[in-house]
């Protein structure tokens, strides 16, 4: 055990493993032991990939982060447990800020230089783009989902009320765009008159990130590799490789979509409804079967989805992802009196497996490891008594990859 400064500082991991190593349920035990050593004093959450989350303030250190409780006990947690570590307790919108939207999906707010050179500056963040890589001008603040309203693979601009004026873009900067429409002819918009959302010069095309990095002004930076030390984090990254953030200026570190997943983002393969019932009678995705929105159950994004007992649904498992995370519960419409088991199979064959739990329950976290894992199906069974009845909801399914 260490000693002296060092006793403060522990490895979530090495919590988990004393947990693991002496039996102990995280639901009943482990959790309230973390948040008992991390207890709330002001703005900051953690929650790692096995579904632990801690609050306190966070701050950076050498390779990762400190989130300090009461008392000053600190935990130093390795970014590469991380699911999300929110730096404020309150969090802004996901709207798009003015600045850019480069081809690979990272948004960088603030101003630029022009869009006829070659290399598009970015005086802030002491940065160059190749203007070849900007794929949306926004000119104002609106919501990411009307990002929805620009049609596939057109230019032109995404304008307030939902319109789009199509045509070829002439010039365009942080200020105004001009384009020419082959029926109406010459246009020019104005950001300052707030006449247009946004520029679309060519479709983006996300790619995988390992690490999503969310700054105060809007900015979301994706990385495969990042250095941390107290002085803020370094990106690594082709196209804003060495950009260095402040701690005040990051919002949240979170997992990227090469290691954080959404089971419901993807079609299940195969769902078999019970013998003379149809599909939507006993198998729901983000949502329950009577049509209700799961984040009144627990589902902090309102994904996942509900089964009827006896009914499997199965996904195909993406290569690589190696874990697979979710909530469980049994929705209040079943009686308390039957009590019902949560699998999960791979391939098949068993893979985990929960104790026996009720409507009366709060929902509880069933978390298993995937290796060369094809597909995972997800069932619900009678516990007690063996001829129980009823449904189960499987709340923010996620795949991961450790």
């Amino acid at each position: 055990m260490p000693t002296g400064s060092q006793s403060r500082h522990f490895l979530i991991s090495h919590v988990l493993k004393f947990v693991s190593d002496f039996g102990f349920r995280i639901s009943s035990f482990a959790l309230p032991l973390l948040l008992a050593l991390v207890s709330p004093a002001s703005a900051g959450t953690i929650e790692t990939f096995d579904g632990i989350t801690a609050t306190g303030p966070i701050s950076l250190d050498t390779g990762g982060f400190v989130i300090k409780g009461d008392g000053g006990a600190t935990v130093k947690v390795d970014p590469a447990e991380i699911l999300r570590a929110q730096f404020s307790d309150s969090l802004p919108g996901e709207n798009f800020m003015p600045g850019v939207i480069l081809r690979n999906g990272t948004r960088i707010a603030g101003q630029f230089g022009s869009l006829t050179e070659a290399q598009v500056r970015f005086e802030k963040r002491g940065l160059s783009v190749p203007g070849a890589e900007i794929a949306w001008v926004i000119y104002q603040p609106f919501p990411a989902a009307a990002a929805a309203n620009a049609p596939v693979g057109k230019t032109g601009a995404l304008l307030p009320g939902n319109d789009f004026f199509e045509g070829t873009i002439k010039a365009a900067d942080d200020k105004s765009a001009k384009l020419l429409n082959p029926i109406f002819g010459p246009r020019t918009f104005l950001g300052d008159r707030r006449e247009l959302l946004a520029l679309i010069l060519r479709d983006p095309r996300p790619s995988a990130a390992l690490f999503e990095v969310r700054t105060k002004d809007g900015s979301l930076f994706g990385v495969d590799a990042m250095s941390i030390d107290k002085t803020g984090v370094t990106l690594k990254h082709p196209l804003y490789d060495g950009v260095k953030l402040e701690p005040k200026d990051i919002v949240e570190i979170r997992a990227g979509t090469a290691r954080y997943l959404p089971l419901t983002t993807r079609k299940p393969a195969r769902v078999d409804p019970l013998p003379g019932r149809k599909l939507e009678q006993c198998f729901a995705v983000d949502k329950t079967i009577t049509g209700e929105l799961l984040d009144s159950f627990g589902a902090s994004h309102g994904r996942g989805f509900e089964s009827a007992l006896g009914v499997p649904a199965t996904w195909d498992v993406p290569a690589g992802f190696n874990a697979i995370n979710v909530l469980i519960a049994v929705p209040p419409g079943v009686p308390p009196v039957n009590r019902l088991i949560f699998a999960i199979y791979a391939d098949g064959r068993p893979l985990a497996r929960s104790g026996q739990i009720s409507s009366a329950d709060k929902p509880v976290p069933l978390h298993a490891t995937l290796a060369n894992v094809r597909s995972i199906s997800f069932r619900v069974e009678a516990g007690f008594p063996t001829n129980a009845t009823g449904s189960g909801l499987w709340l923010e399914p996620t795949l991961l990859r450790k």
